[in-house]
């Protein structure tokens, strides 16, 4: 056995299997760490993947030079503005909503909005609750201004906008607002029937005119009312000439051309006396856009500053929800959301929220306010 192992034949074959042997090992444990070397790169790729967020839908937190480079690609209207990021292509027909407390710079967003419907020469009606809009964009003789107390002020013929009887109703929903603490809603619908009913009956005389009508409501007699409203449903509720004057709203809407804009104005001590004719005013408007023919390249804008401080208006939640066919723009602008609940409760608050898709929220004042513009934004 011993010259066995001696043997030089043998004793090569042991180096050769021996040194075989450590290549292998040497060999292996490269392998294996080449291998691990790949598993490892490949692992950290896919857990970085795995590790990033991807925005697949709803709110985002960007800066603003992200945001106009989305707006950028995605498509935009160069001339309208909010903040200075350009409106994206379309949004102007799904509304815009302007929220915060006063001096949060609300306003100053829109005069910038205002500026560029005026430079994209898109026709316009304004509540201007201050004048300072008109101070900045009314045009003498292609302008409107819609202000019984302004000396500038076109006249207005209330027969002209109602064509039917049931558009009486709801002028004079906008003129005779629920009350905001409840109470017997006898009395409300009974003015308002009573009011539809005679401007009904005087609209049907020969000069019909507004002196008329404030003469029927304020001056005369409960037998005289009861004589205007005979026939009619106004009845069960109770047991001098001029001349046509110069302007409709709904007209205005239905002329379909040029840039002209309409300004419905009031001063703070004026502000009691006008609403619900300031209301009346921008119902009839709203609504009338609805009743031309649909055209994707019209844009009538409607700027409602101050929302809460008119009466609520009949036609907002179906102008929300439905004249984006007819080119309608609708911004609302509101300071205080409690005041926006208390004229169209919460759930219509919650109604004209959703129905306007691009927000600008700045500073609020109170919670109830900031935590409705949060969740309605919701959680980036």
């Amino acid at each position: 056995s011993v010259n066995f192992i001696r043997d030089p034949g043998v004793r090569a074959a042991v180096d050769k299997v021996y040194r075989r042997g450590i290549w292998a090992v040497l060999g292996g444990f490269i392998t294996c760490l080449v291998l691990l070397m790949i598993g490892i790169r490949f692992i950290y790729r896919f857990g970085s993947d795995q590790a990033t967020d991807e925005h697949v839908r709803g709110t985002m937190l960007v800066s603003s030079p992200v945001l106009k480079k989305a707006v950028r690609q995605f498509g935009r209207i160069p001339e309208v503005t909010i903040a200075g990021v350009p409106m994206p292509k379309g949004s102007d027909t799904s509304h815009v909503m302007l929220m915060g407390g006063s001096g949060s710079g609300k306003s100053t967003v829109l005069k910038e909005m205002l500026t560029g419907v005026r430079r994209r020469g898109d026709r316009m009606v304004v509540y201007d609750y201050t004048g300072d809009f008109v101070s900045l964009f009314y045009r003498p003789g292609k302008d409107v201004i819609l202000n019984p107390l302004d000396a500038r002020s076109a006249g207005w013929d209330l027969w002209q906008e109602c064509e039917r009887d049931y558009e009486f109703d709801r002028m004079a929903e906008s003129l005779i607002p629920d009350r905001a603490n409840g109470g017997d809603p006898f009395w409300i619908m009974g003015a308002r029937i009573v009011f539809s009913a005679m401007a009904q009956k005087i609209g049907r005389e020969p000069n019909p005119s507004i002196e008329k009508l404030m003469h029927a409501i304020l001056n005369v007699s409960i037998e005289e009312i009861t004589h205007y409203v005979r026939n009619t449903e106004a009845a069960s509720i109770i047991s001098s000439g001029g001349e046509r004057m110069a302007i409709s709203v709904r007209d205005w809407i239905r002329q379909d051309e040029g840039d002209s804009w309409v300004f419905l104005t009031c001063r703070d001590d004026q502000r009691t006396a006008l609403r619900p004719l300031i209301t009346v005013w921008m119902d009839t408007a709203i609504s009338a856009l609805s009743s031309i023919p649909p055209d994707d390249n019209r844009r009538v804008w409607f700027s409602i500053d101050e929302l809460p401080t008119l009466n609520k208006l009949p036609s907002l939640f179906d102008g929300l929800a439905g004249i984006r066919k007819f080119g309608g723009c609708i911004i609302v602008g509101i300071q205080s959301y409690s005041q926006l609940v208390s004229v169209y409760t919460r759930d219509g608050a919650q109604t004209i929220a959703g129905g306007c898709a691009s927000w600008t929220v700045f500073r609020y004042n109170n919670y109830e306010g900031a935590a409705f513009a949060s969740k309605t934004l919701g959680n980036s």
